[in-house]
């Protein structure tokens, strides 16, 4: 089996680097599961290294030629635990949190373009001071994400800016209801571990351009072009579409548009990644094509002004993650062509994946990155199979193939990753693929001709801009019309962590059988398939006989959720907005496969439905009795009402000892709603009365009935 493992696989001389990335993220992501670092490694790592330099000069016997090979990937393996480690500027000594007071004077500089939202303005603020007063400063090193109030005082504030800041940084928390995305993750993987909020008068400019003076010029350079689209394209849709394909400015996308988008399968065109970088790299080959020097200069020429290209590109559209690593996978794969006849292009993008990490190793967690080179991954090995599967005479015919099996290639090498992170499939994205990759290239083209023009010859702008205006709505009125179309995505999709190894088995079985021609590994892959329906069908099952409560925290709310099967009983304090439920309760749903929901309000009549009965302040949920408590009747009752559980809900102005007066219960939970000092008070009743307690601030309760 061996054997024709090494002659289904490609070559391992031909991809040295991916044999070297392999320990590298093995590493990564040890170091971030189980934070395990240590100053001893740091000697192991330089023992590792004198040996490996000793092996060097030492013949060795051909028997034990491994070691070798071991060594190198024992000592990638620790120094990648080193490297995520020391990357995380939480450990440093002079990390700002050792400094933190009540009151904090803050220096910082705006290390991001500020994102401009509804209520808000957002930044990330690289400190560099903090102390209680002026005459109490510290160097230190961290960064906050700081919240400004949208107004016309902070609006001023721009990238580079020196600040003098007075706010309270709070280490940012975990969303506490389950399944949730978890904000405070994000922003650590993005090295930010507080967040602060601020108004106008709290804050004043100390100097400007301490930023990176590339990023400074770029982030002008986006502005002035933006002002050109504003100029010429006012239409909103129009707009917010121009900006997000050619600038990478995603903030005037309205929630109806990116839904439309999202839903056809094809965002991927608004997010400026590895196609943007990837068609501007097919613009210039194109332009250069007409250029017919054959000096043996000229090779070298064009490679170097493409890379010029691509990395302008980047830094006009804002040099946001994902598009300086897409120019960072694309140059490598330019330089390895120009290098070589016939470059391994599995090597190159290894090779570019393993600098991009030891760059910044938090890079693996990232959706971007994974999506990035797995799409790539599977259109170099799935592209030409999928497209010489099919013959097309028909020139316009074999063009629309071609870009529908570099669709096909790309969904099918990142479907369990999608499914795992979306939760969703587009049906159409064949449909969408063939309107909106052409159309990309297009708007990218006219977009470039426009800033051009405005610059040498003003009066034709106005023309370019009314076709690409046309274009544009063109693309958006396709994009609405396929979102139209019945049954347009699969939705509500919840695999597990475990559920997405097995497709990737499933998939990577498929190669197998591909390159051996052998039919036992399309059954190895139907096996590894069958095992993740049979586990899917006993979730399906699990989840029709399930009887779940859930006590949300939800701020400033009451909302608890009772789950009988696939159906939902949703009782909450007040109206809700739609959105904010949607928010925390959308993947628990997912999860449990939860179809429909009644929602009633703590103000309603008695409601009394199969196994679920309410009437205030009582909820009974099977043999499962609750009481929400605000307040309490005038008079306690001869005999106490047996209860599992009470509910302290928002401006209850109840003490435990007064609800046991009235109530024999288990166990008090106590909602996230109320205010610190009511949460306080009741924590230590509880704990004085020797009675069990749960606050939901702290994070949701679920409870299992039998």
């Amino acid at each position: 089996m061996r054997k024709q493992l090494r002659k289904a696989m490609i070559n391992w001389r031909e991809i040295p680097f991916f044999r070297l990335l392999i320990p590298l993220v093995l590493g990564i992501l040890t170091s971030l599961k189980f934070n395990c670092s240590a100053p001893w490694i740091n000697y192991f790592l330089f023992i590792l290294l004198g040996v490996i330099i000793l092996t060097q000069f030492i013949r060795i016997n051909f028997k034990w030629n491994w070691l070798h090979g071991f060594l190198i990937n024992a000592f990638l393996f620790c120094f990648a635990l080193q490297l995520s480690h020391y990357h995380t500027d939480w450990h440093r000594v002079d990390h700002f949190r050792n400094y933190l007071n009540q009151e904090n004077l803050i220096i910082g500089v705006v290390d991001s373009k500020p994102s401009f939202k509804s209520r808000t303005i957002q930044i990330d603020l690289a400190l560099q001071q903090i102390g209680s007063g002026e005459k109490e400063l510290n160097n230190c090193t961290g960064s906050i994400f700081l919240s400004l109030r949208n107004d016309t005082i902070n609006q001023s504030i721009r990238y580079g800016d020196l600040i003098l800041l007075r706010a309270r940084p709070r280490q940012v928390k975990a969303n506490p209801n389950p399944e949730t995305f978890d904000f405070s993750k994000y922003l650590a993987n993005r090295n930010i571990h507080y967040q602060a909020f601020a108004n106008g008068e709290d804050w004043t400019r100390l100097a400007e351009g301490y930023g990176n003076p590339v990023l400074t010029i770029a982030f002008k350079i986006q502005d002035h072009l933006s002002a050109i689209l504003e100029k010429y394209i006012p239409q909103e849709n129009e707009l917010a579409v121009a900006t997000a394909l050619i600038l990478g400015n995603k903030e005037k996308l309205s929630s109806e548009l990116r839904s439309a988008y999202a839903e056809t399968g094809a965002m991927h065109v608004l997010a400026v990644s590895g196609l943007h970088v990837g068609l501007i790299w097919g613009i210039l080959s194109f332009l250069f094509s007409f250029i017919r020097w054959r000096h043996s200069a000229w090779s070298l020429i064009r490679t170097l002004l493409t890379l010029a290209g691509l990395w302008s590109f980047a830094l006009v559209t804002g040099a946001s993650p994902s598009v300086l690593r897409a120019a960072t996978m694309f140059s490598f794969l330019i330089i390895g062509s120009a290098l070589q006849r016939n470059p391994n292009v599995y090597n190159t993008l290894a090779a570019s994946a393993f600098c991009l990490l030891l760059f910044n190793p938090m890079l693996i967690v990232e959706v971007g990155f994974q999506l990035s080179y797995l799409a790539v991954i599977g259109i170099v090995y799935f592209y030409r199979k999928i497209y010489g599967s099919w013959y097309i005479e028909n020139y316009l015919g074999d063009q629309i193939w071609k870009l529908s099996a570099v669709a096909i290639a790309a969904q099918l090498s990142t479907l369990p990753l999608t499914m795992f992170y979306f939760h969703q499939f587009p049906i159409y994205f064949l449909l969408s693929g063939l309107i909106v990759v052409p159309f990309a290239f297009l708007i990218l083209s006219l977009g470039i001709v426009l800033f051009i023009a405005e610059l040498i010859i003003p009066f034709l702008s106005y023309w370019i801009a009314k076709l690409l205006f046309g274009i544009l709505w063109l693309m958006n009125a396709m994009i609405n019309l396929i979102q139209q179309l019945p049954d347009g995505f699969f939705k509500a999709i919840w695999i597990e962590e475990w559920g997405m190894i097995l497709l990737f088995v499933v998939l990577f079985n498929i190669v197998l059988s591909i390159n051996t021609r052998q039919f036992k590994w399309l059954m190895f892959a139907g096996g590894f398939l069958l095992v993740f329906l049979i586990l899917e069908s006993g979730t399906a099952i699990k989840n029709r006989n399930q009887k779940l409560i859930t006590f949300y925290h939800i701020p400033k709310y009451t909302y608890i959720e009772f789950v009988d099967a696939n159906h939902a009983f949703a009782i909450d304090d007040q109206a809700i907005d739609k959105k904010l439920i949607n928010y925390n309760t959308t993947n628990f749903h997912l999860k449990h496969d939860i179809k429909s929901i009644d929602n009633f309000h703590l103000v309603d009549d008695p409601i009394l439905r199969a196994n679920w009965m309410f009437e205030t302040p009582f909820v009974q949920f099977f043999d499962y009795r609750l009481a929400i408590l605000k307040t309490l009747p005038a008079k306690a009752p001869k005999q106490k009402i047996k209860l599992d559980a009470i509910l302290f809900r928002r401006d209850a102005a109840v003490s435990i000892v007064e609800a046991k007066a009235f109530f024999d219960f288990d166990q008090v939970i106590i909602d996230g709603a109320l205010n610190y000092r009511q949460r306080q008070k009741l924590w230590n009743e509880c704990q004085r009365l020797n009675i069990s307690y749960h606050d939901t601030s702290e994070g949701a309760l679920m409870l299992k009935l039998k």
